[in-house]
């Protein structure tokens, strides 16, 4: 990933991809947020359409939760404390405290 965010001097890369299933196809949305700490900067969203389906259906329908997951992400890395933190302030690479 480090190449293509060089090459295109980019923050966010979204990625489509059609994963066939058995009956069906699987219409996939990659986003990953390259600014974002490791654990917040990746989501994916999907949809499953028939396999004799045109290769556009399904891809509009999933415009709306796209944006709603953009905007997630980026409300997300807003919260973050600091790059690498995760909420509660440890490192995100730290394991979690094991709990009483």
């Amino acid at each position: 990933m480090n190449t293509v965010q060089e090459r295109l001097q980019a923050d966010l890369v979204l990625s489509i991809a059609i994963v066939p299933t058995a009956d069906s196809l699987v219409r996939m949305i990659q986003m990953r947020d390259l600014q974002a700490p490791a654990g917040f900067n990746f989501r994916v969203v999907t949809r499953h359409v028939p396999a004799s389906a045109p290769p556009e259906q399904g891809v509009s329908d999933l415009m709306p939760r796209v944006m709603e997951t953009l905007a997630e992400m980026n409300r997300t890395r807003m919260r973050v404390p600091g790059q690498g933190e995760a909420p509660d302030g440890r490192r995100i690479s730290e394991p979690r405290p094991p709990r009483p």
